[in-house]
């Protein structure tokens, strides 16, 4: 009982211009903890983050939380990991609360293909999703790249750390992607991942180069962005394919 009361003082730190008093905030997490059966200490957490997060609103706070918890069962996950990874998404790609549920229906899709734990994902794509989101990549585009980088062999850090490379190696092209782009009749290399789409552009490039690895590497001078692009123009090209179609299937109700 301490402990609880420790904690909604804490929740009370991050949240004086929601309005939420003691009795209204214990009141919220005791009735979240039984919702969805599990102990106060996970319930209240989420509120702390969620809140922080920015998520300030009542019905706000309910979209997320009961996302993430739905992606903490269904993922064999930490309810804490869950609406992290959930929260991060959604304010680095400018989503509502209300698409938490497709949001979290589209990680669980990426669990189920890929070689991917969800804790893996909440510790790593912080990484990448804000990079992602400056270029103009796709939550669905991100999520499939793990599924082929992952089921390829590489587990979830390096994969994460190949796409960000990738990704940085168009946001600050070096002088051979820069000829590479103008080949392609593009003015920037970000113009061309917009038109064609974070894979579309790995693959024109690749193609530019007469899909040869000594040639590609000229555009991806970082070894680890290399691999993502030989990985996801490679083979990894069809099981990219595959995993776009079904995060455009992913629906709330497979959380279900």
């Amino acid at each position: 009982s301490i402990d609880f009361q420790r904690r909604i003082a804490e929740v009370q730190t991050v949240a004086p211009k929601i309005g939420g008093g003691f009795a209204s905030l214990t009141s919220e997490a005791a009735e979240f903890a039984k919702q969805f059966n599990i102990p106060l200490a996970q319930a209240t957490e989420g509120l702390y983050q969620t809140i922080s997060d920015q998520f300030s609103g009542m019905s706000e706070r309910a979209n997320v939380m009961s996302a993430a918890m739905k992606l903490a069962k269904v993922g064999v996950m930490d309810f804490q990991d869950a609406t992290t990874l959930l929260t991060g998404t959604l304010n680095a790609f400018g989503m509502t609360s209300e698409q938490a549920d497709s949001v979290a229906a589209k990680f669980f899709t990426t669990i189920k293909l890929g070689h991917v734990r969800g804790k893996e994902l909440a510790d790593t794509l912080g990484q990448v999703i804000p990079i992602a989101s400056e270029l103009g990549v796709s939550l669905d585009e991100v999520n499939a790249a793990m599924v082929a980088m992952t089921i390829g062999g590489l587990d979830a850090h390096k994969s994460v750390t190949g796409l960000r490379g990738a990704m940085t190696a168009f946001l600050k092209p070096s002088e051979d992607m820069k000829k590479v782009v103008r080949e392609l009749g593009f003015t920037s290399a970000e113009q061309l991942v917009h038109a064609k789409g974070f894979q579309g552009a790995l693959q024109a490039v690749a193609d530019a180069s007469d899909n040869m690895a000594s040639g590609i590497a000229k555009s991806f001078r970082n070894v680890r962005a290399l691999t993502a692009e030989l990985r996801l123009t490679g083979t990894g090209a069809r099981q990219v394919e595959e995993a776009m179609k079904a995060m455009e299937t992913s629906t709330p109700d497979m959380l279900d």
